[in-house]
């Protein structure tokens, strides 16, 4: 029991250094570590503007290819809704009615692939 207590009194006695984490950048032009900050600062709001465009683009272009499902049949429009890969077949057989909805969303998902590509890794 004595060898514990003087154990605990040892990892106790250690003295922790605590120093604050720093939130604001240095403002000096020579610091190297500044510019790599700014340029993964730059670097994640390229990459998270690419990744939400092409999000809203990819949606409005599903979204239109749904309506033009739905217009065609209403079980192509919930195959389309609801079967994964029904969308693809969709639009390969019909491409004529729904080549431009198709080529959207193929934008909108080469956006969001992108952006995803640009993000920079946590380390």
């Amino acid at each position: 029991m004595k060898n514990s207590g003087v154990l605990i009194s040892k990892v106790l006695a250690r003295k922790v250094e605590f120093r604050p984490l720093e939130t604001e950048p240095k403002y000096v032009v020579a610091n190297h570590l500044q510019f790599r900050w700014t340029k993964r600062k730059e670097r994640l709001t390229v990459a998270v503007m690419l990744f939400l465009i092409g999000l809203v683009i990819g949606s409005i272009g599903a979204l239109w290819l749904i309506f033009v499902a739905f217009k065609q049949s209403p079980r192509w429009g919930l195959g389309a809704l609801f079967i994964p890969g029904v969308f693809l077949i969709f639009g390969i057989i019909y491409w004529q009615d729904v080549s431009r909805p198709f080529v959207i969303t193929l934008i909108g998902v080469a956006l969001v692939i992108a952006g995803r590509l640009l993000m920079p890794h946590a380390a």
